[in-house]
């Protein structure tokens, strides 16, 4: 059974009435994607100290049932959550989770296909198949991966138009034996050592909204190029976030940058609640 769930890029609705920190069911006051089930959601997911991650098994028009809460990059697992609550549609790191383990559960049923290093070994292609790994392929597959994280203190951008790399000061995650990555927590730069093709996720939490602003920025840089970019005029708090697949060279370096634009005092990327990170990870 495939554990694939469901997202939408700027998706966001609100509770239509409060529930308590146990409740297994939530009712939105729309569903304008629609969003389909099952998805993780997060709730209020601009406040540090309430915010919390959902999988949602059972969508309903507005009636989102059978839910799990309290999931890891929750504030504090389930909280009571207040009618017009905001309810958010954002990349959180279990979609990566069930993404690995369908692959391995793949794998696994079907160990009589995968290693085959001929097509004779796959009775049911007709040709050139790529979708079948032999050994060799194989091989390179089980790659390196990581998550850092600001933590300790905010991050301040200073200057408006400047653009500047975040540092990520922790490794809080990490499964690389072969030494595919090399993160550096005092410049938030990370080393790719190994040639490949790698994801890469980061999500950013913007804390303060300074009068004046009216732009913010957010960049992926890969080898000196920026790969990925995301821009939004803001209102209030509020996350950004980027993924993008991309094959690298080994002494490449990955970087997260931010800029922000209008005539504030500063802009802070948060700590607090460890929402903003980079994940890398090599699929190949």
């Amino acid at each position: 059974m495939s554990s694939k769930t469901n997202a939408f890029n700027s998706y966001e609705t609100s509770l239509n009435g409060a529930i308590t920190d146990s409740a297994t069911s939530l009712v939105v006051t729309a569903n304008p994607a629609p969003l389909n089930d099952p998805a993780y959601i997060v709730l209020e997911p601009d406040d540090p100290v309430l915010r919390e991650v959902i999988l949602v098994s059972a969508i309903s028009g507005t009636a989102f049932s059978s839910i799990t809460r309290g999931l890891p990059g929750s504030a504090s697992g389930g909280q009571a959550h207040v009618s017009g609550a905001i309810v958010r549609s954002s990349p959180v790191h279990q979609m990566w989770d069930d993404v690995f383990t369908d692959v391995i559960a793949l794998e696994a049923a079907d160990s009589g296909h995968f290693g085959g290093t001929d097509i004779a070994d796959h009775p049911e292609a007709t040709g050139s198949v790529r979708g079948f790994m032999s050994a060799a392929d194989k091989a390179t597959v089980a790659g390196g991966a990581l998550r850092a994280e600001r933590i300790t203190s905010n991050f301040v951008l200073p200057d408006p138009g400047v653009v500047e790399t975040i540092i990520f000061n922790s490794v809080v995650d990490e499964d690389d034996p072969g030494g595919d990555l090399t993160h550096n927590v005092s410049t938030g730069v990370c080393t790719i050592n190994t040639t490949g093709w790698y994801v890469i996720t980061s999500a950013l939490q913007w804390t303060s909204l300074e009068g004046g602003t009216t732009a913010r920025t957010m960049f992926i840089r890969a080898g000196g190029a920026v790969v990925a970019q995301v821009r939004f005029e803001p209102s209030s708090p509020a996350d950004t976030a980027l993924t993008t697949l991309l094959k690298l060279t080994a002494t490449d370096t990955i970087e997260v940058q931010a800029s922000w634009s209008g005539s504030g005092t500063d802009e802070e990327i948060n700590a607090t609640g460890r929402v903003s990170h980079m994940s890398i990870a090599r699929i190949r």
